[in-house]
């Protein structure tokens, strides 16, 4: 039904007034026309046990189907299916919060169809490094990535606005393939120091979304932490400005830091967050955080002070050297 780019109800499965369609279209379903004289009112479709919304169907006449769910419904939601037993294993991000916030939460026993990993492992081979950079390899090592950073001046510390009040998330329900990711991330993050287990009053919502390639990502919802703190400048360099610096530059070298934000640490208690299986705060800046772009932007502005507008431009995370000549642009690396 992927292709059906509506919702329809047929006429005798309707049991509240209709709507009259002014234009009575004809469309054609399974190789069948059937004409749309009128449309439903906002009736409650329930998918599942989580799922529920108030939605409305164009009414066909003649049908022999219940209920067509069309592509735009579809790709709004987008339910992942576990075939035995039929059930919904996931729904879209959107769902999480307009679709599935106020249900009741039974545990249905989804199927695993797959193992999922949060990160993909480090490739067995190692990447070509130019012979007058080798001296560097460490630098884009993933271990080193790892490790809990030092406290430093431009720690990332969470101002509240006054009255404001911490923020008090739910416990989701996880699938079991997010399960077992939850508890891969959590083990990793506690030995890495990067968390650790929270007694603050503060508790964001803690789930997975899913990424592109199929795998998961975790996210803590920091929605209502973000609406109760007081922002900082945004730093960020002007386009324009850092367009005009590249004048005359003809070689370049793009670096892009490994899990950036946590190089920062941050004062613990506000980014905690619960999950099924526990309560934790972060101990580095986490992603999500409204603040985090501004506070690693000046990070990245005091570290690299010496060479920005000369040859280094710094967008948050991604670092661009520029050069007139290779010889000059070595020595421009290597600084």
């Amino acid at each position: 039904m992927s292709g059906i780019r509506h919702l329809h109800l047929p006429h005798l499965q309707s049991h509240r007034p209709l709507v009259h369609h002014p234009n009575s279209p004809v469309i054609a379903i399974f190789k069948f026309s059937l004409t749309v004289r009128y449309s439903s009112p906002f009736i409650t479709l329930q998918v599942g046990l989580f799922h529920k919304e108030e939605i409305r169907f164009l009414v066909l006449e003649n049908s022999t189907v219940s209920i067509i769910l069309g592509r735009p419904w579809l790709c709004r939601h987008r339910p992942e299916l576990s075939w035995e037993p039929c059930d919904v294993i996931r729904w879209s991000e959107q769902c999480h919060t307009q679709c599935l916030v106020n249900l009741p939460h039974p545990q249905p026993v989804p199927v695993l169809l797959s193992s999922t990993h949060v990160e993909s492992p480090e490739p067995s081979f190692t990447p070509e490094i130019p012979a007058e950079y080798t001296a560097f390899q460490d630098v884009f090592s993933k271990q080193a990535a790892t490790h809990l950073p030092p406290h430093r001046p431009w720690d990332c510390a969470i101002e509240l606005l006054p009255g404001a009040q911490l923020p008090k998330g739910r416990i989701y329900h996880l699938s079991i393939p997010e399960h077992q990711a939850m508890e891969e991330y959590i083990a990793e993050a506690l030995s890495q120091g990067f968390i650790q287990p929270s007694t603050s009053l503060a508790t964001s919502s803690f789930f997975f979304v899913g990424k592109k390639d199929g795998g998961l990502r975790p996210y803590t919802d920091y929605r209502q932490l973000n609406s109760q703190i007081i922002q900082q400048p945004y730093l960020l360099p002007l386009a324009p400005a850092a367009l005009e610096e590249l004048c005359g530059a003809r070689v370049f070298t793009k670096l892009d830091l490994r899990s950036a934000y946590n190089l920062v640490r941050i004062r613990a208690g506000k980014t905690a967050f619960v999950t099924p299986t526990g309560h934790y705060e972060y101990r580095v800046m986490p992603y999500g955080l409204s603040i985090s772009p501004s506070v690693f932007q000046t990070f990245m502005n005091v570290v690299f002070r010496e060479f920005l507008h000369r040859f280094v431009v710094v967008y948050i995370d991604d670092i661009l050297i520029y050069s007139r000549n290779l010889a000059e642009h070595r020595q421009h690396v290597q600084q």
